[in-house]
């Protein structure tokens, strides 16, 4: 244990003042393992050093910030100017040996949520802890959770019983997390329905709240979800159960009274200028740097080409250092624009592989990136001729089978179709794209219905599937295209109209840059409008534009122009023009992984997250 001379030391030593602000919001953290060498945390990325610790704690009370319990932030109640909540998940044995004197020392609350079955699990045996069994003795006790609650200073909330843990979540065998995804079952080649998967949840939230009152005599009022991972179905079952806070690893802002607490994942990464730069710049996220990748281009039947298209994608997107992939949920094995299968189980529509949900892991898992999946609004080719037929927008130039947004038999299949990708994956947000247009006849109604109703029908149906997604993935993002169209260097009134809609709908619009916008698919955009000009004409018309516009290049169309492609010293000077206005998410597409275009080396030098990119080359 450190010293108590030591941690005064310190204290003084990281007491550095930040810059005033107005009243904060809560700023909730999560802690794991707190170890006392560097060297340990290579063992577990989540751990961090109690010297960490001591940093973040000294700034944190130098700084003004007060710990909150959970009664008092729920019921907003005397809440002080800077309210913080400490967590410390799994219930590690050095939150007896370290965490616990150091809120003693500061007089900090916090929150342990342990997993109960691990506190269940004999001293001679083993906890499952991720890919490695961990010994017994590294966490804690019944009696040290006693004896922790005790003091005064430490709250207990559930980790679950058992659900810290992941199940298989598809025919590869990808382990996604228990609390939040259907099991898939080998031995009956089928996923358990969502009856059974309420079922297998219930009896783990009831069990746990059985064994946290029978050994604390409390029920504890917050569940903390493993790896922040659940959905509305979980966080409906917990609320039955009792648990009137939801405490997630998701973005958004904490609101006193929420039912949902947001929190930073603290790792051995987050050293005293990173949770700085969280603090003081707490809106400043990730920017938003994607790539398009199809599944029509990954997909074989060959399991070995298969597996190398997929390894090949993977560290292809790992040496771009880029945030995000926008990726293809549905197949469009003929090539014309309209989606006539799909990769994942789903009503309506032929599976041509029950692909999507093991892609889109293997892209969050090994390439760290956010995947949103990217589906049709109303491209869809049903395999019924007569539905086609009796659904399908008329008057259109051009165009592949699109399904009229006026009928309610449209939005009940393609909410039903979006419901089935929610059920069988895990992703971060949803693309929607421009397939979603008018025939020439029915833009009159359109606008009516948006002069009426504040609405476009095409806006209303997204985000209803929007929220159809979010009723399984918990938190969810949006981003709806926008193709661009200006007229002698500008963009249209009818256009800017249509993007502060947008705006003030989407988390993202991405702002497409194309040649003809009424087309479904056009060259790459080569106009005269440089393109620095270009970001400053589109970000100037909302002062909120720079945070919530990407620009997205489509570099080639793979149906109709596969030679028509920008080379990589022309697309590398447009990302280059793009940021140099201000811009900071950009988007393109579509990949051609297979022939390394565009160049890894173009895409990495403009657009990397990272702050040194030629470091990693």
């Amino acid at each position: 244990m450190m010293p108590r001379a030591t941690l005064i030391l310190l204290t003084l030593l990281y007491a550095l003042p930040a810059a005033s602000a107005p009243q904060a919001p809560l700023l909730a953290l999560c802690y794991h393992d707190v170890v006392a060498t560097h060297e340990e945390t290579l063992r577990d990325p989540t751990a961090v050093t109690v010297d960490t610790l001591v940093q973040h704690l000294s700034w944190l009370s130098a700084n003004g910030y007060e710990t909150v319990s959970l009664a008092q932030w729920r019921e907003g109640r005397d809440l002080p100017e800077k309210p913080l909540l400490l967590t410390f998940d799994d219930g590690f044995i050095t939150f007896r040996r370290h965490v616990l004197p150091l809120l003693e020392l500061f007089r900090y609350r916090a929150v342990l949520a342990p997993v109960t079955a691990w506190l269940d699990t004999p001293a001679d045996a083993t906890v499952p802890y991720g890919d490695e069994p961990r010994p017994r003795s590294d966490f804690l006790s019944w009696d040290d959770i006693r004896e922790a609650h005790a003091t005064g200073l430490v709250e207990v909330a559930s980790h679950t019983h058992d659900l810290h843990q992941g199940v298989r979540g598809n025919p590869f065998g990808n382990l996604l997390p228990a609390a939040a995804s259907l099991a898939y079952r080998p031995g009956d080649a089928r996923y358990e329905t969502t009856a059974e998967y309420r079922q297998r949840v219930w009896e783990d939230l009831k069990l746990t709240t059985l064994r946290l009152s029978e050994e604390l005599e409390t029920i504890p009022d917050a569940i903390v979800w493993p790896y922040g991972a659940h959905n509305d179905e979980a966080g409906q079952l917990a609320q039955r159960l009792g648990f009137e806070l939801s405490v997630t690893l998701s973005d958004g802002e904490n609101v006193p009274g929420s039912h949902t607490i947001h929190r930073h994942l603290m790792s051995y990464r987050t050293d005293l200028a990173a949770l700085r730069s969280l603090v003081e710049r707490p809106g400043e996220e990730t920017p938003l740097r994607a790539t398009t990748i199809t599944l029509d281009s990954l997909y074989s039947d060959d399991p070995g080409t298969l597996q190398h298209n997929l390894d090949t994608v993977i560290e292809r997107v790992q040496r771009m250092q880029i945030s995000a992939v926008i990726l293809q949920a549905s197949a469009d094995i003929n090539q014309d624009g309209a989606a006539d299968a799909l990769y994942f189980p789903g009503p309506h529509l032929p599976m041509r592989a029950d692909l999507f949900s093991h892609v889109a892991w293997q892209l969050k898992t090994r390439a760290e990136v956010a995947v949103y999946a990217w589906l049709p609004t109303l491209a869809f080719r049903l395999p019924d001729d007569a539905a086609n037929d009796r659904l399908a927008i008329r008057g259109t130039r051009d165009r592949a089978a699109h399904l009229s947004p006026y009928r309610r038999e449209t939005a009940e299949i393609v909410a039903a179709i979006y419901a089935a990708l929610g059920q069988h994956a895990r992703f971060d947000g949803v693309f929607f794209d421009d397939d979603a247009l008018f025939a020439p006849a029915q833009r009159d109604d359109a606008n009516d219905a948006l002069e009426r109703t504040g609405t476009d029908p095409l806006t209303a149906l997204t985000l209803g599937l929007a929220a159809e997604l979010r009723q399984t993935q918990g938190q969810l993002r949006t981003l709806r295209s926008l193709p661009l169209r200006m007229v002698n260097g500008q963009p249209t009134a009818d256009w800017r109209n249509r993007y502060r809609r947008y705006l003030e709908t989407y988390d993202y619009t991405a702002v497409t840059v194309q040649n003809d916008p009424d087309a479904w698919y056009s060259r790459p955009f080569t106009a005269s409008v440089p393109f620095i000009d270009l970001a400053r004409a589109v970000l100037g018309n909302h002062p909120d534009a720079a945070r919530r516009t990407m620009i997205y290049l489509p570099v080639r169309d793979p149906r109709r122009h596969a030679d028509d492609r920008l080379t990589d010293a022309a697309l590398g000077e447009q990302f280059a023009n793009l940021l140099r206005g201000g811009v900071r998410h950009i988007g393109y597409g579509i990949d051609d992984f297979e022939a390394d275009r565009p160049a890894v080396l173009t895409v990495r030098s403009n657009l990397s997250v990272n702050t040194f990119p030629a470091l990693k080359r």
